[in-house]
C-alpha cells in the first residue's frame, strides 16, 4: 500500500485514479453514501476526502460532486 507521507505521490495518485470515479458514480446525486441520510461510512469518507486532497489538490475540480460531498457531511 502506498504512503501519503512519502515523497512518490505517484502510487496514490495512481490508486485514487483507477478507484474513486467508481465511488463517485455510485454517490451519484444523492447527498450522502447510503442515500439522504448521514451514515458512519460518511464520516469516514469524509476523511479519506481530506487525506486525498493533501496528496492531489486538484481533487475538487476533478471531482466537483466531492465537493457538495464534503458540505454536506
Amino acid at each position: 500500500m502506498p504512503c501519503y507521507m512519502g515523497s512518490d505521490k505517484g502510487p496514490i495518485r495512481q490508486a485514487i485514479a483507477s478507484k474513486l470515479p467508481k465511488i463517485v458514480e455510485f454517490l451519484g446525486n444523492n447527498r450522502f453514501l447510503g442515500g439522504n441520510e448521514v451514515t458512519y461510512i460518511d464520516f469516514y469518507f469524509f476523511e479519506l476526502i481530506q487525506l486525498m486532497q493533501h496528496v492531489q489538490p486538484s481533487l475538487f475540480q476533478t471531482y466537483p460532486t466531492l465537493a457538495d460531498y464534503c458540505r454536506n457531511v
